[in-house]
């Protein structure tokens, strides 16, 4: 909601008794091409209970998705096709066009390739995989406090998909 849309809210209208976030935008977020997007990224948590480092490896799957907008960015337009990028709001409700996802290793790299150099989108993957790791370490920690000990030597897999917002 823009704050003037707030502003004007009647207390009792039936919008204020509905559950809803507000929140500020993120200024200058990046853009494909002038269209909001998230990436969507895939990764593998393999987690040895045995030894007595527990220790864990995360396996991030190299080709997730560039999910993006169907109409270009702009702060007073509140479309949907705007500020969505799930293919649930941009391929059902679009006139039935398919939603403009790309490969992260496809057309996303060669995107940020052109227009901002090799090393760039380099830099970009050595990023998403390092929040990714930490996120996935915070996660499996907390498992671990919450699951107490376990008698028998056990191990585990798991496949997290995770939403990194641009």
């Amino acid at each position: 909601l823009r704050s003037a849309d707030v502003a004007s809210m009647d207390a009792s209208s039936s919008a204020c008794r509905k559950p809803m976030v507000v929140q500020r935008y993120v200024p200058n977020i990046s853009l494909i091409e002038g269209r909001k997007f998230h990436l969507r990224v895939y990764a593998l948590v393999v987690e040895d209970t045995c030894s007595r480092s527990r220790s864990m490896r995360v396996l991030i799957y190299r080709e997730g998705l560039a999910l993006i907008a169907t109409e270009r960015f702009d702060h007073a337009n509140l479309s949907q096709y705007v500020h969505v990028t799930n293919n649930r709001v941009q391929y059902a409700d679009y006139c039935g066009m398919p939603p403009a996802n790309w490969l992260i290793q496809g057309q996303l790299r060669r995107y940020i390739e052109e227009k901002c150099g090799v090393e760039r989108f380099q830099h970009l993957w050595q990023q998403i995989k390092a929040v990714l790791t930490a996120a996935i370490e915070v996660v499996v920690a907390k498992m671990s406090q919450t699951a107490g000990k376990q008698s028998a030597c056990q191990g585990s897999m798991d496949v997290r998909n995770f939403q990194l917002i641009g």
